[in-house]
């Protein structure tokens, strides 16, 4: 019996160095060139202006985004005033707000209200505490939308410096175009 023997066998192997070297030299150029996503020394100002860039922010850039971040904070703030100030007191819309806790638990008072409808806007409540004689105490809690119904989102007074006795509780909301009081008397333990 005769083997048969193939022939073609350098073509073969010539063929795949070829391949090998085709293939390597490609790797090794997209090592280098700068647009490659394997580049090893990218020049960022070949860069497209949308790429991102994953460096470490350098110094100015901490400082930019910090200012940027100030002044968005700065500018909520001042939004949120404008929101939660009666534009005219006169056109402001009187909000039926009511006490629905308040409770004595140890030295801590608790104060819960509701607004008698859903605000859009949000707005502030401005608790007083006060008691003739006595320094007043004040404290502020945004609001919160409770779908038909809103909030104030509450209110814990540590109340174990205060003298006990009879001290009157006032709740003022403000929202834009929307104000409401509502006020109780309280007998401190």
């Amino acid at each position: 019996m005769r083997i048969l023997r193939n022939k073609n066998h350098k073509k073969t192997l010539i063929i795949i160095g070829i391949l090998v070297l085709l293939l390597s030299g490609t790797a090794a150029a997209a090592l280098f060139i700068p647009i490659s996503p394997f580049a090893v020394n990218k020049d960022t100002s070949d860069q497209p202006e949308n790429t991102v860039n994953y460096d470490k922010p350098t110094a100015e850039q901490i400082e930019a985004g910090n200012t940027a971040k100030e002044e968005f904070i700065k500018a909520q703030d001042e939004k949120d005033a404008a929101e939660n100030t009666p534009e005219d007191s006169a056109s402001a819309t009187t909000v039926g707000v009511s006490i629905a806790t308040l409770a004595q638990e140890g030295s801590t008072l608790q104060i819960r209200t509701i607004i008698e409808e859903s605000t859009g806007a949000v707005g502030n409540c401005t608790l007083t505490l006060s008691r003739t004689g006595y320094d007043s105490v004040a404290q502020t809690a945004p609001t919160q939308s409770q779908g038909s119904y809103s909030v104030c989102q509450g209110f814990d007074v540590d109340v174990s410096a205060l003298a006990a006795g009879s001290w009157t509780v006032k709740i003022d909301y403000v929202a834009k175009n929307k104000t409401g009081t509502v006020q109780k008397a309280v007998t401190l333990q």
